[in-house]
């Protein structure tokens, strides 16, 4: 692992010329389908923004690190080292969640935006999104290990099986265990939470959030990366089952999430 960790810090020292100084450091660490991509979108006109940049990269360390091939350290050190190459302003990725304690450790400066999409839209855009297409192999070994409960499908989730997707379970409990790393590890000072719907509308606070001015911001981003097609899965599934199994996987952290002001 050292060697091949030495060859991509390598490569992109050779590729990428360095940046100037930030005026600010923010990470969006949402879920993949939650928004990451109009995220970065709405700060790209103006800053210095991306939507998982090296992705290949911090995937397959990340994938590494998760099965005991690598170590955190390793990954502190690929970190670290992109940082001072890219010196993005915004860098917004579905699997910056996976690592936000990293994130949180690169500096004082570091904010973090979590858009969050509600579980059951979250899970239809997902598996609408899977259904197109293959993914390269890093990408099928994230899923793998953030998806695969290693559970059996019970007869509600038939037409999961038949698709070649894994249990409500799996999908379901990491929304919620991915969501619950990023509330604990994150300051409250410094984590600004926003609903997958609300990111148009939210503009001035995100710009507030960051210390910029909100016309610097593009609402025309703000609904970026639709879906390609839809195929309406979820809907064969038994809307009761699905709702129990909503209710108990994620319903704690969706109160974590967004308390109810009234107590």
């Amino acid at each position: 692992m050292v060697g091949s960790l030495a060859a991509v810090l390598g490569s992109n020292r050779r590729k990428v010329a360095r940046a100037p100084e930030r005026r600010f450091r923010l990470f969006g660490v949402g879920l993949s389908k939650s928004g990451t991509h109009s995220l970065a979108g709405v700060f790209a006109r103006d800053y210095r923004s991306a939507h998982e940049p090296e992705a290949k990269a911090q995937v397959e360390l990340t994938c590494d690190v998760m099965e005991g091939r690598a170590s955190p350290r390793d990954l502190r050190r690929y970190l670290r080292d992109r940082e001072d190459r890219l010196r993005l302003e915004v860098n917004a990725a579905g699997w910056n969640g996976l690592v936000v304690e990293e994130l949180v450790a690169l500096g004082r400066d570091t904010r973090f935006a979590l858009t969050v999409r509600e579980p059951r839209s979250w899970l239809d855009s997902l598996l609408n999104h899977l259904k197109v297409g293959k993914a390269p192999p890093h990408f099928e070994r994230l899923r793998r290990l953030i998806f695969d409960s290693g559970g059996p499908h019970p007869p509600e989730e038939a037409v999961l099986a038949e698709h070649g997707f894994y249990p409500l379970d799996g999908y379901l409990g990491s929304w919620a265990r991915r969501h619950q790393q990023v509330l604990d590890a994150v300051p409250a000072d410094r984590l600004l939470i926003v609903r997958t719907e609300d990111i148009g509308a939210g503009l001035a606070d995100l710009a507030a959030f960051v210390g910029v001015p909100p016309e610097t911001l593009d609402p025309e981003q703000a609904h970026g990366f639709k879906a390609r097609a839809k195929f309406g899965l979820l809907d064969e599934i038994d809307q009761d089952h699905l709702t129990e199994r909503i209710d108990t996987l994620c319903g704690p952290v969706l109160a974590r999430l967004f308390p109810d002001p009234a107590g």
